[in-house]
């Protein structure tokens, strides 16, 4: 007999315990499959994962933690500014946005869209008429300078 992995249990658990989380991921959903290449599926560890090209942009787990890698300098700034909070297990290298109220969910799809953002840069980069409106479209997010410069 296999024994399921203890996270599973844990994953279950918020799953069935927080609903109004499983309906922001809905909403989160629904906006960000509109995107250009853009595909959802499970996250390893419970949740739902957004993937461009087969590499993650960002992940959900049940009990309503988003999180996002970014490059350091960009994790420092988020912090900084009170847009996101420290990853717990990678606290340099990633940001987290707690979902707790349907408040949250503009804040969690706008990051989500800078991490796609970052992602389509890096993959457009051959192609000069992409990658500026790529560019074009990071600098219209409700950033300041000191996040937005942080990107290229």
């Amino acid at each position: 007999m296999t024994i399921p992995n203890p996270v599973f249990f844990y994953q279950l658990f918020f799953y069935f315990s927080r609903p109004q989380v499983r309906k922001f991921i809905r909403q989160i959903e629904k906006e960000t499959t509109k995107w250009s290449f853009l595909k959802v599926k499970t996250h390893p560890f419970g949740g739902r994962e957004f993937n461009l090209n087969d590499r993650e942009v960002a992940h959900i787990h049940w009990n309503g933690d988003l999180d996002i890698l970014f490059k350091r300098e960009l994790v420092r700034e988020l912090i900084r500014q009170k847009i996101a909070g420290r990853h717990r297990f990678v606290p340099g290298k990633a940001v987290t946005l707690k979902l707790r109220s349907v408040k949250d969910v503009p804040a969690a799809i706008t990051i989500i869209r800078l991490s796609y953002l970052i992602h389509t840069q890096k993959a457009t980069k051959d192609d000069p008429k992409m990658l500026t409106a790529t560019e074009k479209e990071i600098k219209e997010l409700p950033y300041n300078r000191d996040i937005l410069d942080l990107i290229n």
